[in-house]
């Protein structure tokens, strides 16, 4: 499959139909709880709504949804410092063969840098952990924590 040069779109509440399709799929292979469609629009409306982060999405020429990355603005419990927490990098499993991953990640590191504030990632994965850990790697350097 090829993706040479693909573009990071954000979200737009047209986009809530490809969103949850492809967020069953990443919960299918990767939840470690029940499904909660309810959790899941309030978790897309914090962000599409609320301007509460980010989620950049890579779609194909009709619309679908190859690969979405959801960015939260938040802080830890215990200070007012806020940072952009990663909360998922998610590609269909059709278009893994492709650089999407990747591009989400660039992008990421990308808002981090106009923002000015600490990018929060942590690698959770119920397959491919190694695969996904050094890609992080690459881009970010030995991980901390």
């Amino acid at each position: 499959m090829t993706a040479e040069n693909p573009t990071v779109i954000g979200a737009t509440l047209s986009d809530l139909p490809e969103f949850m399709r492809l967020f069953k799929i990443m919960h299918a292979e990767n939840g470690l709880f029940d499904y909660d469609e309810e959790c899941v629009l309030d978790a897309f409306n914090r962000v599409v709504k609320n301007k509460e982060g980010v989620i950049g999405l890579i779609k194909g020429p009709l619309g679908e949804v190859r690969a979405m990355l959801y960015l939260l603005l938040t802080r830890y419990w215990y200070t007012k410092q806020l940072h952009i927490e990663e909360i998922h990098n998610f590609v269909d499993p059709e278009w893994r063969r492709t650089n999407y991953a990747d591009t989400l990640l660039r992008y990421a590191i990308h808002c981090q840098q106009q923002l000015n504030i600490p990018l929060v990632i942590g690698v959770l994965t119920g397959s491919r952990m190694e695969a996904k850990v050094r890609l992080y790697r690459r881009r970010l350097g030995m991980p901390s924590g």
